[in-house]
């Protein structure tokens, strides 16, 4: 009765979207809302580790200075 009168006032896509609300409502329950967390988590997790990886190094070049004024200390 429900999705008649649906029908009936929007036509096709007022069913088709109630269906689609329904499903994407249904997503945040149970065992689909574990997926969810863990494909999210994992994805997160490899963006923050890419953009870890790529981001330019401070630490590189103070090591080299380091280098280069220990020798000196000691060549003095």
């Amino acid at each position: 009765m429900f999705l008649r009168d649906l029908e009936l006032y929007g036509g096709k896509a007022n069913i088709f979207g109630y269906r689609l609300t329904q499903w994407f409502a249904g997503l945040w329950h149970g065992k689909s809302l574990a997926v969810i967390v863990g494909c999210v988590t994992i994805l997160v997790s490899f963006g923050l580790f890419y953009a870890a990886n790529h981001l330019p190094s401070t630490l590189k070049s103070h090591a080299r200075e380091d280098d280069n004024q220990n020798r000196n200390d000691s060549g003095a």
